[in-house]
């Protein structure tokens, strides 16, 4: 062989290496591209999915809130109510009230007119059994004069075909 057979054997195997070196390097590469596509689509289904959860629970949360506030409304509404009726209640039973102090003033005048009556007619005993007292048992008593209410009697019959219209 001549030194340019070796020359080119030489060559040739240097470029075989060389080959085989880039071609490990290009198979590397593509393990790495095949991985990181890999990884890539596990995080973006990680992704989906967060975003779904995500989804999910804020829609559970809305429907919480709506419920709650629902809920709520009703409970106001119902005590609004509650409130309403105890404030005509309480109007009925503050009318009822004055009526009740209205009566208790009117007995109570009725009752201090009634005792000062009382007190004058005790008066006027004392007075009278001091007189009584006084004149040796000697009491003129004064008769009581009534006037006298004009009375109707009325009589009936039950004939009455035979009642003359002109004498009634």
């Amino acid at each position: 062989m001549t030194s340019m057979d070796i020359a080119y054997k030489h060559t040739i195997q240097a470029n075989e290496e060389r080959f085989t070196q880039m071609m490990d390097k290009v198979e590397s590469m593509i393990n790495k591209k095949t991985n990181l596509e890999r990884e890539n689509g596990e995080l973006k289904c990680k992704i989906q999915h967060i975003n779904h959860e995500t989804i999910l629970e804020k829609e559970l949360m809305k429907t919480k809130l709506e419920t709650k506030r629902e809920l709520l409304t009703q409970k106001n509404q119902t005590q609004s109510d509650k409130i309403n009726k105890l404030d005509l209640d309480l109007g009925e039973i503050n009318k009822k009230m004055k009526e009740r102090k209205n009566k208790i003033e009117s007995l109570e005048s009725s009752f201090t007119s009634l005792r000062k009556d009382i007190e004058g007619k005790e008066k006027e005993i004392l007075s009278l059994k001091i007189h009584a007292s006084r004149g040796n048992g000697e009491f003129q008593t004064v008769p009581i004069s009534r006037p006298s209410k004009p009375s109707v009697i009325l009589m009936g019959t039950s004939n009455t075909e035979s009642i003359d219209p002109r004498i009634s």
